[in-house]
């Protein structure tokens, strides 16, 4: 029961720092959804008990997740700014009482598919059939082995210790390439078609979003530490249960 105890304590400080780290990476407010996809991978590695150093690993990903990332950032400030725009439209048209609140439904809708989409960037779409195609393939980017090895051998450079022999190529057959970035496009069209598809976990998520709203709503330092548990849930109602 002790042991039990401490692993549970240990997994939320665990979130805790992921979601410190996420708000860190997404100051620059276009890094945020790279950020909350490195997020949802070590959150993902805490559960599963994967043994990794969630400081060094958060960044590795972190870099990874940021080639396209940034593009995805912009699309999602672009539909932010239209939804401003429709609001202040809708409060000038006949029926605004009924228009307004079918816009915040779509609003938290579009929030839910940005959510999920991190969600299977991060994942790298490895549940069967979830990529547009029906594939179960990954997209290009570091695979958790790589990751691993990735964080072993900068871990063991900055202590100044030896690294591993196979870890100067990184990838299985020794190249030294640069991969591309994540496949931001069909995970985004996954994500829109599980939540019309499986509203059930579309449900939950928004109503961790809105939880996660209410908390810093009344405690507005938990925005600090509230992606921990959001990439939490995204990873939970997510294709890797």
């Amino acid at each position: 029961m002790r042991t039990q105890w401490r692993t549970g304590l240990g997994d939320f400080s665990d979130c805790l720092l992921a979601g410190l780290l996420v708000a860190l990476a997404s100051v620059p407010v276009v890094t945020a959804p790279a950020a909350f996809v490195a997020g949802c991978r070590v959150v993902d590695r805490s559960r599963r008990d994967i043994g990794s150093p969630l400081w060094t690993t958060f960044w590795t990903d972190f870099r990874s997740a940021a080639r396209g990332g940034a593009a995805f950032a912009l699309g999602c400030l672009a539909a932010v700014v239209l939804f401003a725009v429709d609001l202040e439209v809708v409060a000038a048209m006949p029926g605004a009482g009924v228009l307004r609140p079918a816009l915040w439904v779509l609003a938290v809708a579009g929030v839910v598919v940005a959510v999920r989409t991190c969600e299977l960037v991060a994942g790298g779409g490895t549940a069967a059939g979830r990529w547009p195609d029906g594939g179960s393939r990954t997209p290009a980017g570091p695979a958790w082995g790589q990751v691993a090895g990735e964080a072993a051998r900068e871990t063991a450079v900055a202590t100044g210790g030896p690294a591993e022999s196979g870890a100067a190529g990184r990838w299985p057959d020794g190249g030294s390439r640069t991969p591309a970035g994540p496949a931001w496009r069909p995970a985004f069209v996954t994500a829109a078609r599980e939540t019309a598809a499986d509203p059930k976990d579309a449900l939950l998520l928004a109503a961790a979003l809105g939880i996660s709203v209410l908390l810093v709503w009344m405690l507005p330092i938990l925005a600090l530490v509230v992606a921990g548990p959001l990439a939490l849930a995204a990873v939970a109602t997510g294709g890797r249960r």
